[in-house]
């Protein structure tokens, strides 16, 4: 009798760690476009990968998806030139997110995972540098040297320190 109780006591044990490791896993797709940001109670704790996330007893476990894909951004805005004269510029930013692990983890923190968080933060640095460039040109000399005007706003935005943007970019105007 004694040799049944404790091979049913073990039996409910093993059911018990069973059901808490299945209720508290989590699971999920990493896609190729993505990597996925482990956050345990609030902290980074790793990047994953393109693969399958498998964590058993993770109750306190997210995996924020990020998209890494090359997007294109187009900004409209009115702009005064040097010589006070307004007008309307567009312009077309391609961008990506850096994929090093430290960069995504500078990311998450400053800015999170969403596209519009992420497109928030563009619209005002793009807003700025075009400001910028668009003060040091008359608008006869923006028309006629595109190569020149678009050479300075990718200097405005080179300006910007290297840990300040967590973004790849690219401009066409």
């Amino acid at each position: 009798m004694n040799g049944r109780f404790t091979a049913a006591a073990i039996a409910i044990a093993l059911v018990l760690v069973l059901g808490v490791g299945l209720s508290t896993m989590k699971i999920a797709q990493v896609d190729e476009s993505q990597r996925g940001i482990e956050v345990v109670q609030g902290r980074v704790t790793s990047i994953q990968q393109p693969g399958l996330f498998f964590r058993p007893f993770a109750p306190f476990t997210n995996l924020e998806l990020v998209n890494i894909r090359r997007q294109t951004r187009t900004v409209s805005q009115n702009v005064a030139s040097s010589d006070k004269q307004l007008y309307d510029i567009s312009i077309q930013v391609d961008y990506s997110r850096k994929t090093d692990d430290q960069s995504l983890r500078e990311q998450y923190a400053r800015i999170g995972v969403s596209d519009d968080q992420l497109n928030a933060f563009l619209d005002g640095f793009i807003n700025d540098a075009l400001k910028s460039a668009s003060t040091q040109f008359t608008l006869d000399q923006a028309l006629s040297d595109r190569n020149g005007f678009s050479t300075r706003i990718t200097q405005f935005c080179a300006r910007r320190p290297v840990r300040a943007s967590p973004l790849r970019s690219t401009r066409s105007m």
